[in-house]
């Protein structure tokens, strides 16, 4: 997904029935949560069911190589994010 208010983003929910992102939005961006949830909804208009994303969260901060949440390469850690996503109830649009 790209778009301008979101800087980063990782979808989290592989074999489960609901995705989860965990999204760094652009902090230049005033109404965050609005213009991502615009984000989102414009997305799933072009993604399969299997791949839209149910809920989301405000990362706590941007994923970085110093915060050990990128890998030298600009790939996210694995082991950052191996628990489950979080159970959110799936009519929840976001959580900070």
């Amino acid at each position: 997904m790209l778009h301008s208010a979101i800087n980063q983003a990782v979808v989290l929910g592989e074999a489960r029935p609901y995705n989860v992102a965990i999204i760094a939005p652009n902090p230049a961006l005033k109404q965050k949560r609005y213009h991502i949830n615009a984000a989102i909804e414009e997305a799933k208009q072009h993604l399969p069911d299997y791949a839209k994303i149910s809920a989301w969260l405000f990362a706590d901060e941007p994923f970085s190589i110093a915060n050990q949440q990128l890998s030298a390469i600009g790939m996210m850690v694995a082991y950052v994010y191996h628990t489950p996503p979080p159970k959110i109830p799936l009519n929840t649009k976001h959580r900070e």
